[in-house]
């Protein structure tokens, strides 16, 4: 009878047990907005290729750089989870960051046919605020979750050439919405009834594209990546 009795009373607390993870698992369900903060590194090249200038017809020298600056960030984010099954979730992520990356460099030749004189050019590439637009899926113990996630970027990134050929001014920009993927993973932690406390790693790949160069129809090339590294604090609804 004794042994009967205990073990009716392990199950009980067994069962007690499984009840509470679930309901705790539970509280991830359902939509949920917050704020987080952190820092972001851009990485990759710009590659701009020697030419010659169509206004003075001028040897422009090729110019090349890493990119490679750091920016504090911060921003917000809002999603929906799901679960379908007890202690797996899956769901969806908006965020966007406001953030500043700068990235510059220069060069110079100098040309004496006549009078000597200098030839100088400036590239400057920019990656300002963005955002991602992801799927998450994740493993949930107790009131916590482990997570990876994937999806679409998306950043201002701005664009500078200056050419300064003899004393004469050169200019060219462009400011476009790049689009790329994103991969990453972090975990989460209910800190309070409706708080949760998140940390996480993203990569960002926006692969290459081209950038105008001053006083020629000549391209040049930039490749951009960024890392993130974020804490935040989301209130499940």
């Amino acid at each position: 009878m004794r042994k009967a009795t205990a073990l009716a009373s392990l199950a009980a607390l067994s069962f007690l047990g499984v009840s509470a993870s679930t309901a705790q698992a539970q509280n991830f369900a359902g939509a949920y907005a917050g704020v987080h903060a952190g820092v972001r590194w851009d990485n990759g090249s710009v590659s701009d290729p020697a030419y010659v200038s169509n206004t003075n017809k001028d040897n422009v020298p090729a110019l090349n750089f890493s990119l490679g600056s750091a920016s504090a960030l911060v921003g917000g984010h809002l999603g929906y989870n799901f679960l379908p099954t007890p202690g797996v979730l899956v769901g969806v992520e908006g965020d966007f960051d406001f953030a500043r990356n700068s990235n510059s460099g220069s060069t110079s030749a100098q040309f004496c046919p006549d009078n000597c004189f200098t030839v100088t050019t400036t590239s400057a590439l920019n990656m300002g605020d963005q955002g991602t637009a992801r799927l998450r899926a994740g493993v949930i113990n107790g009131s916590t979750l482990v997570f990876a996630t994937g999806g679409l970027a998306f950043a201002d990134v701005s664009w500078t050439n200056t050419l300064n050929d003899g004393g004469i001014p050169f200019s060219a920009s462009q400011d476009k919405i790049r689009t790329g993927w994103v991969i990453g993973g972090g975990f989460e932690t209910f800190v309070g009834k409706n708080l949760i406390f998140r940390t996480e790693y993203l990569h960002e790949d926006f692969g290459s594209f081209s950038e105008p160069l001053a006083d020629t129809s000549v391209t040049g090339t930039a490749k951009l990546k960024a890392d993130k590294i974020r804490v935040g604090l989301s209130y499940q609804f």
